[in-house]
């Protein structure tokens, strides 16, 4: 069976191309939308970009193995938001990190958001290996001074 190992969500991430190491920038816990939050039913997105980056191993180094996996948002109120299947291939390599990169948050209302990572198994039944919550909160806009014309 193939493990994941951990899943982060941030804004952006880059590879080494010589140490094929990742970084990860700018770690994503809660999203503070300056003003109201457009309407639950009119499904729109905001315009920010996020990555959820992903690592996983084979759980014997020396069995190739390979799955498929997916990311669900779960908004607050449990409608799926959003989802993203993608290859779990373990066939040459030990482990391997997967990215699903998105430049817009599906707006479902204020509260707290979830990732669901899953895996899918042999007999096709999809089990949760993580959970990455995410609060999305509307913060009041100060008021727009303007000068008083004549000062």
């Amino acid at each position: 069976m193939i493990e994941h190992i951990w899943t982060v969500l941030c804004s952006r991430s880059s590879v080494d191309r010589e140490t094929n190491n990742v970084s990860l920038f700018e770690i994503i816990e809660q999203l503070n939308v300056l003003g109201p939050l457009p309407d639950a039913a009119a499904r729109t997105a905001l315009p920010i970009q996020f990555e959820i980056v992903s690592l996983w191993a084979r759980a014997n180094a020396g069995e190739a193995e390979v799955s498929t996996g997916r990311i669900t948002l779960i908004a607050p109120g449990g409608a799926e938001a959003l989802s993203h299947v993608f290859p779990v291939n373990l066939s040459e390599n030990i482990r391997m990190r997967t990215q699903m990169r998105s430049v817009g948050f599906p707006m479902l209302g204020a509260g707290r958001y979830e990732f669901r990572i899953e895996l899918q198994r042999a007999d096709g039944i999809w089990d949760r290996v993580a959970r990455v919550p995410i609060q999305v909160e509307s913060i009041a806009q100060p008021p727009v001074e303007t000068a008083t014309p004549g000062i």
